[in-house]
């Protein structure tokens, strides 16, 4: 690269405003690995405990992907300013991680279709995780169904 191009580069702003939705979208999805991890902990239905904990573990092997994109770029997750409280019942708390679930699943197909023009490797690995947290976000609902919403824990 000459220094012509790391000139452009550093006045570009779309690559930084890109990286910094990337930042956002992995600190999200690590917030939301985190809850969801300990909402299968609090579980009282075992169907619900492992439902809940595979979509999980699923939503962190997509949250270390966009870690490893991160880092790539020398950069890391930025958490959200504010998190939702944890809910006073099942239906509660799993109701608030589907919502941060949809919100992630359409900020990365959003950021998917931005990412096209930059790096077509990143933006189909974006596509990819949005398709998957939509599938999870499906079983979430149904899990989600399944709770009583006016039980308290």
């Amino acid at each position: 690269m000459g220094i012509l191009d790391k000139l452009r580069a550093a006045f570009e702003e779309k690559p930084h405003a890109l990286t910094l939705e990337l930042e956002d979208a992995a600190g999200l999805a690590e917030v939301l690995v985190a809850r969801m991890r300990r909402h299968a902990a609090t579980a009282r239905l075992r169907l619900i405990e492992k439902g809940v904990a595979e979509i999980a573990e699923r939503e962190a092997a997509h949250e270390k992907t966009l870690r490893a994109m991160l880092a790539d770029r020398g950069l890391w997750p930025r958490p959200p300013a504010s998190t939702p409280h944890d809910g006073s019942n099942n239906w509660e708390r799993l109701s608030i991680d589907l919502a941060m679930l949809g919100e992630l699943s359409v900020s990365l197909s959003r950021m998917s279709a931005k990412w096209e023009s930059v790096d077509e490797g990143v933006a189909q690995q974006l596509m990819a995780i949005s398709r998957e947290a939509y599938e999870n976000e499906v079983e979430l609902r149904k899990l989600a169904l399944k709770c009583d919403p006016q039980a308290l824990d």
